[in-house]
């Protein structure tokens, strides 16, 4: 299966992420939600988190997740993830990891798993499944301004 996320946000306030599981080149479901508070970086790892929450039941146990985050993907791809802990949580400038509590959420999800995957793409760049999330995280931040109730929408999953 296939996690496409992306997140809304800016450096504080509101923030929206969307997810959508992709099963032979097709969209078979997703989720789009609002938090009060947050920052880009935070929305994009909700995402992910979410994404891998929901996958997690019932399907198959191999997941490549697609996100246009850098930071995102590379904290995995880059082993990061796995070093922080035995760093106390610092970085490599000798400060603390931020999220530290979205990281820790999202190692544990990933051990779950036989194979989790992570693979950037560019944002913004005609790729429909992105696009789609990014279209969706973007309708739910603006619903949080506006106070309206969040996007979302029946997860469903494939029988593997």
């Amino acid at each position: 299966m296939d996690i496409y996320t992306d997140g809304s946000g800016t450096t504080s306030g509101p923030i929206g992420w969307c997810y959508c599981f992709v099963v032979d080149n097709e969209i078979i479901g997703y989720e789009a939600y609002w938090e009060d508070d947050g920052t880009s970086n935070r929305a994009e790892m909700i995402a992910v988190i979410r994404g891998l929450e929901r996958a997690d039941r019932g399907t198959d146990r191999s997941v490549i997740v697609y996100t246009d985050s850098q930071y995102v993907a590379n904290a995995f791809n880059l082993a990061w993830i796995w070093s922080w802990p035995t760093k106390k949580w610092k970085n490599s400038r000798g400060r603390p990891v931020a999220n530290r509590d979205l990281w820790e959420q999202r190692r544990d999800l990933t051990s779950r798993f036989d194979s989790v995957t992570f693979k950037h793409v560019k944002g913004h760049t005609g790729n429909p499944f992105n696009e789609f999330c990014d279209r969706k995280a973007g309708e739910a931040r603006r619903n949080a301004l506006c106070h309206l109730s969040p996007l979302t929408s029946v997860v469903q999953t494939v029988d593997t």
